[in-house]
């Protein structure tokens, strides 16, 4: 992102991020897009579905992500609402557009919901869950793209739509 976001013909870009992910704050992508007046939108809110499964499905579809996920359960109290909550609450904390996708019409109303909501999550909050979370984490499970449980993370059943929204 910070090698498109310093080339002079780029106006915005699209990074992922999500609530376990720390790098985009650890490497100022946001401010330097603001710095230089450029749009970063933020995808992949919860990676590939990963943050919002049912822990057993998760664990199933990506196994070398078990102790963080985990981990993620003791944080949400297992509950699938709390997980949602807590990766939007992240997004909004962000403040700056998101891309999303969604299978089902009532996915986009709930995460809808959730935007207007639920409150940001403050900077010590974010500080507390990610330093929970960092030891358990590995490039294979912040990146399951380019893995080859990509196939395992993607539903060919649907068709993906993706939202741009702004606040």
């Amino acid at each position: 992102a910070i090698t498109s976001l310093n080339m002079s013909d780029v106006d915005f870009v699209q990074v992922p991020s999500n609530i376990w992910d720390a790098s985009l704050k650890r490497e100022k992508v946001l401010e330097l897009a603001s710095s230089l007046d450029k749009l970063c939108f933020i995808r992949s809110l919860f990676l590939q579905g990963l943050l919002v499964m049912e822990s057993k499905h998760a664990k199933e579809r990506l196994p070398i992500a078990d102790k963080v996920l985990s981990e993620w359960d003791v944080l949400t109290n297992h509950k699938i609402e709390s997980k949602k909550e807590l990766s939007i609450a992240y997004a909004k904390s962000l403040n700056t557009p998101l891309v999303f996708g969604a299978e089902t019409q009532a996915q986009i109303e709930e995460i809808s919901d959730g935007l207007t909501s639920i409150e940001p999550l403050s900077e010590t909050q974010l500080a507390q869950i990610q330093d929970r979370l960092l030891p358990h984490l590995t490039d294979q499970v912040l990146n399951p793209r380019s893995e080859e449980h990509t196939s395992e993370l993607q539903s060919p059943d649907h068709l993906v739509c993706r939202l741009l929204l702004e606040k």
